[in-house]
C-alpha cells in the first residue's frame, strides 16, 4: 500500500500519484555511499569522551570517562 507523504491518503500501487499533491518526490541516493557518516562526540558535563564504540541507524555509542572518579562508562 502506498500513501501520499503529505496528506496520507491511500494511493494505487500502479499509479502512486495523489490527486491533490501529485507524485511523491524521488528518493535521491547518497552522493558517495562509501563515505561513512560521522557523528560528533557529545558534550556532556562531567564526562570526557574517549572513543566511538559503534554507529547505527538510530544513534551512536561512545566510551567516556567520568570526571568525578575516572571510571570508564
Amino acid at each position: 500500500m502506498v500513501r501520499c507523504p503529505t496528506c496520507g491518503i491511500r494511493l494505487k500501487d500502479d499509479d502512486p500519484a495523489c490527486p491533490t499533491h501529485g507524485a511523491p518526490p524521488a528518493v535521491v541516493p547518497p552522493s558517495d555511499p562509501s563515505t561513512p557518516f560521522e557523528v560528533p562526540p557529545p558534550l556532556l558535563e562531567g564526562y570526557s569522551i574517549r572513543s566511538l564504540l559503534g554507529l547505527g541507524g538510530f544513534g551512536a555509542a561512545f566510551r567516556a570517562e567520568r570526571a568525578s572518579d575516572g571510571a570508564t562508562v
